[in-house]
């Protein structure tokens, strides 16, 4: 896995949710290349010097916190397949009870595979519920 060292340039401490990383002004840390790849789209960030001090326990702090992300999204996806699988098995009944956890409703008019395609689209779009 590759790491990209970042300084954070900015005047107050800013909270990465995604990453789940807390930057206080003037901070270098590790980060992985689509962390770092979506940070620089900020002016407070830049890439670090290649002299710039970065701590030990941060790069495995990094490294720890990017493979809990990792497992996170994995199940995610797994629970949204698991999902999907159900769904191909459901009637026009089942579909429309399902849609209703996203506050939408079917036409119950249309074929059978036509309203799995939908709610499948749902579930991709907003995940599993």
């Amino acid at each position: 896995m590759d790491l990209v060292h970042l300084k954070y340039n900015g005047r107050k401490v800013f909270k990465d949710k995604a990453s789940k990383t807390s930057w206080a002004p003037g901070d270098t840390k590790p980060v992985t290349v689509d962390t770092a790849r979506r940070l620089k789209k900020f002016i407070e960030f830049a890439l670090a010097e290649p002299g710039e001090q970065v701590e030990a326990g941060d790069v495995q702090a990094a490294l720890v916190l990017q493979n809990e992300i990792s497992q996170e999204a994995k199940q995610e996806r797994e629970q949204v397949e698991g999902v999907l699988l159900t769904i191909e098995s459901m009637d026009k009944g089942a579909l429309e009870t399902y849609a209703a956890k996203y506050e939408v409703s079917l036409d119950r008019r249309k074929k059978t595979e036509d309203l799995r395609v939908q709610v499948a689209g749902l579930v991709e779009q907003f995940g599993a519920r």
